[in-house]
């Protein structure tokens, strides 16, 4: 989705937070996935709040994976919006303020549907200083990240995101495990997507 918000945001950082205390606090395990990733991983190479602000593309919205069944996830967020901004859309969508929130139970994630579970557990848990603040949330790993990227629909915004996944970490001194994206890349029966890698980030 276009918008006006990236992470270095208070309003987009707070709608993080709020959605990842909301899957903690019903014991709903959870990951943060998409463009709303991409920021929060590079978050924890870039310290300077404004390169990091030019760095990140903007957005509206946030995509998460929530291991729970649909009926557990309306009831949360039905709870959650009698103590805040938070309004349910219906369809998988919610908004906290003016940020789209759009979740995926098991089956529903695109491209996912029968990894569900694994792409949560290859996931960690980071803290993301902004804002004079530290929130703490999961987000998926880059490699997992990079593999929906290039199997997905593959348009510029994703190649731009590879390649600042691939060079910001590098020069923080941190690889993209390739062996783990090609794993990826294998479950996905997606294998020759990773000369597509190669082509963008070794040439």
């Amino acid at each position: 989705m276009k918008g006006k918000y990236n992470l270095t945001d208070k309003e987009y950082l707070e709608a993080v937070k709020r959605l990842s205390q909301i899957c903690e606090e019903n014991n709903i395990d959870y990951a943060i996935i998409g463009g709303a990733a991409v920021q929060i991983i590079l978050s924890q190479y870039i310290e300077s709040r404004t390169t990091l602000q030019q760095q990140l593309r903007r957005t509206g919205d946030i995509d998460i994976a929530v291991d729970c069944s649909l009926e557990e996830m309306v009831l949360a967020l039905n709870k959650a919006a009698t103590e805040g901004d938070i309004k349910n859309q219906g369809n998988n969508v919610i908004y906290i303020g003016n940020i789209g929130i759009n979740y995926s139970t098991p089956g529903e994630l695109k491209g996912f549907q029968d990894l569900h579970r694994q792409v949560i557990d290859d996931s960690k848990m980071v803290y993301i200083k902004l804002n004079n603040r530290e929130v703490k949330t999961i987000v998926v790993n880059p490699e997992q990240l990079i593999a929906a990227k290039l199997s997905g629909s593959f348009k510029e915004k994703d190649q731009d995101d590879i390649q600042n996944l691939y060079f910001i970490m590098k020069r923080a001194g941190e690889n993209i495990k390739e062996q783990r994206l090609k794993f990826w890349l294998e479950k996905l029966n997606k294998t020759e997507l990773y000369q597509t890698f190669i082509s963008l980030t070794h040439s």
